[in-house]
Formats: C-alpha cells, sequence, structure tokens
C-alpha cells in the first residue's frame, strides 16, 4: 500500500518479483475508504506500507489503526524514514539511501 510518488517506485520493484504481490495506490488518506481498504486488506496474509516520509502519523499509522480497530490479525510492516534527521540531497539519492527506490523496495519485499 502506498501513495504520491512511492507508488512508482513499489510498482517497479513488484514488476521485478516473480510473486504473486499486489499494490493499492491510497490517493486520499483523508477521507480513506475504509470498507474498500478492509475488503482489500483481507485478501493478503501480510501488508506493507512505503511512504517516502515520516513513519509516525502517516500512511502506515492509518493502516496499522484499522487493521487494529477492525482486529483484522494481520502482519503490517511500515517502510519510511524513522524519526530522525534527513540530509539534503537530491530526491534520486534520498530515496536510495533511505531503501525508497524501486531496488530498496524490491529487497524490502523479498525480506518480508
Amino acid at each position: 500500500i502506498s501513495s504520491g510518488p512511492m507508488v512508482r517506485n513499489c510498482l517497479d520493484a513488484i514488476k521485478r518479483i516473480n510473486a504473486k504481490n499486489g499494490l493499492l495506490n491510497i490517493s486520499s488518506l483523508k477521507p480513506l475508504n475504509e470498507r474498500l481498504l478492509i475488503r482489500i486488506i483481507q485478501k493478503y496474509r501480510k501488508i506493507l506500507t512505503v511512504e517516502d516520509h515520516s513513519i509516525f502519523g502517516g500512511l502506515g499509522s492509518i493502516v496499522s489503526e484499522i487493521v487494529t480497530k477492525y482486529n483484522l490479525k494481520k502482519q503490517v510492516k511500515i517502510h519510511g524514514i524513522n524519526d530522525t534527521y534527513i540530509n539534503s540531497d537530491t530526491p534520486g539519492n534520498l530515496e536510495k539511501q533511505y531503501l525508497l527506490d524501486s531496488d530498496g523496495i524490491k529487497k524490502i519485499i523479498q525480506n518480508y
């Protein structure tokens, strides 16, 4: 599950993996269609969220809250940037540094 510019990187990573994975693009965090999200989440054993900012208070937090609220019993991994100082650099270099480029996301998926 991802949103914004990370959707493309996720899609590229998924295409390079010979496994049955799905990608959900969340175009709006608020309001969020919880019913639709729940229906989709129920189809998968593990859920990975990918966001290009702090992992606190974003997409992963929202998905985790819904999984907990509805007792969905799914394993959720939130991938993004920890609450730490971030250096200035080009978006491409930062994505690579924080494993948010397609290669990094591919590794995260494969190790999950």
